[in-house]
């Protein structure tokens, strides 16, 4: 992990607030069409708010923390808008379907998606002990323990290689099929009878459920990282851990 450097929270703040304001624009679209209340700008008045005081706060200290924890989880909330607009048209196709078909919707959509996670935890932690991160990254001293920054220990998972017609092809598609799964169901159901408001939200899902599901995988690995196992090592020794640019 890199922490970010310069004056980046007014561009931080734009952020957040650019998807908070398309996400509360989705939700207002799903409550009219049907017929839920939605008081859409006391929330664009709250995020707006929020997002001003995020670049407030950049114009005063230039920079954001140097303790680890406290930016993964700044960084972590400033995502969470993105993470909402993506989830918001697989909600408006669930709450299209008929109660049982979106019963099986959200039961498969639940599934891939612990699945997934599970699935990139899982081979996370395995690389995080077999390239003996935690040992090379971290160097605890008398006031601090402190995170090598940039990491030099790349946890990427290796390329599936390309000299056989097996990995070409999972390059290109494998990953992606996955993670379309959830909606063979819908699909199979509503492929004669899609128009309209229903038709627009079949496309938008298929299209951004997928990047939702693969942004939860890499959040849930970078939250045990960085939350869980930071947090880990300041209760057991008792110091914060922090960003540092030293050659360790």
């Amino acid at each position: 992990m890199k922490k970010p450097t310069g004056n980046i929270w007014p561009l931080f703040g734009a952020f957040f607030g650019f998807f908070s304001i398309v996400a509360l624009s989705f939700i207002a679209d799903l409550a009219t069409h049907f017929g839920f209340a939605f008081d859409i700008w006391k929330f664009v008045i709250t995020f707006l708010a929020i997002s001003l005081l995020l670049g407030a706060i950049g114009l005063k200290i230039k920079q954001f923390p140097n303790r680890v924890l406290l930016t993964v989880l700044l960084l972590g909330a400033g995502f969470f808008p993105l993470l909402i607009w993506l989830s918001i048209p697989a909600t408006g196709l669930a709450l299209a379907l008929s109660i049982h078909s979106r019963s099986i919707f959200l039961l498969i959509l639940i599934v891939v998606t612990l699945a997934w996670c599970t699935y990139q935890l899982h081979e996370y932690r395995k690389r995080i002990v077999e390239r003996h991160f935690m040992e090379k990254e971290f160097f605890i001293d008398e006031r601090q323990i402190s995170m090598r920054n940039p990491n030099e220990i790349s946890l990427d998972a290796p390329p599936v290689t390309n000299k056989t017609l097996w990995g070409r092809s999972f390059n290109k598609v494998g990953p992606y099929l996955f993670l379309l799964i959830p909606f063979a169901y819908p699909l199979q159901k509503l492929v004669g009878n899609i128009n309209g408001f229903l038709g627009v939200y079949v496309l938008l899902a298929v299209l951004s459920t997928p990047l939702a599901i693969y942004m939860l995988g890499r959040l849930t690995c970078g939250a045990y990282l960085y939350v869980y196992e930071v947090r880990r090592l300041e209760r057991k020794y008792g110091k914060p851990v922090m960003f540092s640019s030293d050659n360790l």
